[in-house]
């Protein structure tokens, strides 16, 4: 998902690789429904559909999950002010071009650099 943020083709042989497992299991043939249970699936839902093309149905979470964030955040910052769009990377990124290319895109134009020795 993180390269189609960049824009790089995901090659459809890549997804199924990955999709082997499942693929594999003996039950693979009754599946007609996939919850994408991570916030980054949804970004790879096209070529998900063409590697399992007997699925039928397909649960996106993502709207639940802002849900969720949403209310765990404090009142002060839960609505009542602008919202401020932010992305934080954990370490430098090679194709730094592209991915913010793409969060400006979303609206997103601040971002920054937070090393992970300074998370312990």
């Amino acid at each position: 998902a993180e390269r189609k943020v960049r824009g790089i083709a995901i090659p459809p042989a890549l997804l199924d690789e990955i999709l082997h497992p499942l693929k594999d299991n003996p039950d693979f043939a009754k599946i007609d429904t996939l919850v994408l249970a991570c916030t980054h699936f949804p970004l790879l839902l096209d070529g998900l559909k063409q590697s399992l093309p007997q699925v039928k149905f397909w649960v996106d979470s993502g709207d639940a999950i802002g849900r969720r964030v949403k209310s765990l955040l404090p009142e002060a910052i839960n609505g009542s002010a602008a919202p401020v769009h932010q992305a934080w990377l954990t370490g430098p990124d090679v194709q730094f071009e592209l991915l913010k290319r793409y969060l400006d895109a979303m609206n997103c134009h601040q971002l920054d650099l937070v090393p992970m020795e300074s998370c312990d």
